[in-house]
């Protein structure tokens, strides 16, 4: 039973993800651009759900707050979704700006894999007139690895309920053979 217990555990942790910091950095055009973005790394340690973006630099200076972010696909065509990266590369739908409405101000954002990357036929990345604008992306241009981080309280929760009905269950089960 306590197998049991303990594997339920990792396999919630698993599917509902934790809680971390994702490490980058990206050439582009000869810049590199360099940051962290908050979010949760999903249980297939690969994508990554963008809650905040920044800081971030632009060839060792600071870059401008980007405090909006969105998803490319839900902010361009109206398609639901969150502001997602891969840690490899493979797949981004996200857009950080400095304002609510990306007008005006300084704006990043990376489609590939997305609805936006196959409208265009093509991987992008928009940026600022730092970045030199809007170019191709190349995955192989993208480095990036998540910091450990906390699992999500809903993962808590659901590991504590698994915990409970797991000892529930072995109880129940012990005074039945009494």
């Amino acid at each position: 039973m306590r197998f049991l217990t303990a594997t339920t555990l990792m396999m919630i942790t698993a599917i509902v993800g934790q809680a971390g910091t994702l490490n980058f950095s990206y050439t582009a055009n000869s810049h590199i651009l360099a940051g962290a973005m908050t979010g949760t790394l999903q249980g297939d340690n690969n994508t990554f759900v963008v809650s905040a973006f920044g800081p971030f630099t632009i060839d060792g200076a600071a870059g401008p707050s980007l405090d909006f972010v969105y998803s490319l696909d839900k902010f361009h065509l109206g398609i639901s979704g969150d502001p997602t990266v891969t840690v490899d590369g493979s797949y981004m739908d996200i857009i950080a700006c400095t304002t609510a409405s990306c007008g005006g101000g300084s704006v990043l954002g990376v489609a590939a894999g997305d609805v936006v990357a196959g409208a265009i036929g093509r991987p992008y990345i928009i940026g600022n007139s730092n970045l030199g604008g809007n170019q191709d992306f190349h995955a192989a241009d993208w480095s990036a690895s998540v910091a450990a981080g906390t699992p999500e309280p809903g993962t808590l929760s659901l590991g504590l309920a698994a915990a409970a009905l797991a000892t529930a269950l072995s109880r129940r089960k012990r005074l039945a053979r009494q």
